[in-house]
């Protein structure tokens, strides 16, 4: 008898620097993590993760494997719009992994929305009490001018909200 395999869900995220990171997503990010997910952020410079680990969450280097769905795990990955416009290689990649079906692909930030044709869909997701406590913590670890923390966070998903989002989070009309 072979033993049941377990499925793991991965949230790869890849941004310019942690502050934006916590700022925008933070919290969904938390409650993920809190959920199971194994959660990486990738950044330019990785070093300075405090406000991460806050979160409960690991910091890497930007540049490295792109990941890919396979029978053992799921993988979402989620990219600043600024990255994506700025970073020849992670457009690229995130490109590339779309046309392949690697999993799900989301995005936040500004100008996101008119992306790929109009085909991304404002999402809101609203934080645990747990994820609104730990983002605001991890708020003033990144900076003292960023001090609003929101119980709703936002995201654009490309087509239909994807299994992996749609339970708990809500369409923007």
């Amino acid at each position: 008898m072979r033993p049941a395999q377990v499925l793991r869900y991965e949230l790869n995220v890849q941004a310019r620097d942690a502050a934006d990171v916590v700022a925008s997503i933070g919290g969904w990010l938390f409650d993920r993590r809190m959920a199971g997910w194994g959660v990486t952020v990738a950044l330019p410079d990785h070093r300075d993760d405090r406000a991460l680990r806050i979160l409960g969450i690991k910091a890497v280097e930007l540049h490295g494997e792109w990941p890919a769905t396979t029978h053992e795990r799921i993988v979402t990955t989620v990219i600043a719009a600024d990255l994506f416009d700025a970073d020849d290689d992670v457009r690229s990649q995130v490109l590339a992994s779309m046309r392949r079906g690697d999993g799900e692909v989301a995005f936040w930030g500004a100008g996101a929305l008119g992306r790929f044709g109009g085909g991304l869909h404002a999402t809101q997701y609203r934080l645990s009490a747990a994820a609104q406590a730990f983002k605001a913590h991890a708020l003033a670890a990144v900076s003292d001018s960023i001090t609003t923390s929101g119980a709703v966070e936002t995201l654009l998903l490309g087509g239909r909200p994807a299994a992996l989002f749609a339970d708990d989070m809500v369409p923007v009309c």
